[in-house]
């Protein structure tokens, strides 16, 4: 099962470790909660400032069916605008994580302003964010929908895509993450 997460992250880096995704949307653990079948993470969507691209084949459901593809120039530049205009880099706070639940991140670079969302994608009223939702609680839902909507809108035609999905290293941008 490594050796399948070590072809995969070997076939989709083979360019230097500071290529990150202009945006990637992944589930990086479960939290808390057990499960022998775990094949955790999961890939939601990656996008590349050259137009590269890894989709879940179901983005409603967190699992290994990939499809990779290339984004025209135009819709390209469209993408890039739309995600500058989200306010991602402008959150006072990146994450929003509770204790043993699980954390899905939404990365999102843009030249050389970066930042790592963190967040389990749970609205439960009474529940993390949603306990005293705030303005500033409401705007990090509203860019994390925005950055997962756009980047897999962008994505067009796809093919299939054998290998795993493994979290690269530099993804985790942890000098990035304000709590």
């Amino acid at each position: 099962m490594r050796i399948l997460l070590v072809l995969f992250l070997t076939a989709l880096t083979v360019q230097a470790a500071d290529d990150l995704p202009m945006v990637a949307v992944w589930r990086s653990n479960e939290g808390h909660v057990f499960r022998a079948n775990s094949e955790i993470p999961y890939l939601r969507v990656a996008i590349w400032p050259d137009g590269r691209f890894i989709v879940a084949k179901d983005s409603g459901k967190w699992a290994h069916d990939l499809q990779r593809g290339v984004l025209s120039p135009e819709v390209l530049a469209q993408l890039k605008k739309d995600l500058g205009d989200t306010g991602a880099f402008d959150l006072k706070r990146t994450s929003y994580l509770v204790p043993d639940a699980g954390c899905n991140c939404a990365l999102l670079k843009l030249g050389e302003e970066e930042v790592l969302l963190q967040w389990d994608e749970r609205e439960t009223p009474n529940y993390g964010l949603n306990i005293n939702p705030t303005a500033e609680t409401k705007a990090f839902v509203a860019c994390w929908k925005a950055l997962s909507r756009l980047a897999l809108g962008a994505c067009p035609e796809k093919r299939e895509v054998a290998e795993r999905f493994a979290i690269p290293e530099g993804w985790l941008l942890l000098k990035a993450v304000r709590y």
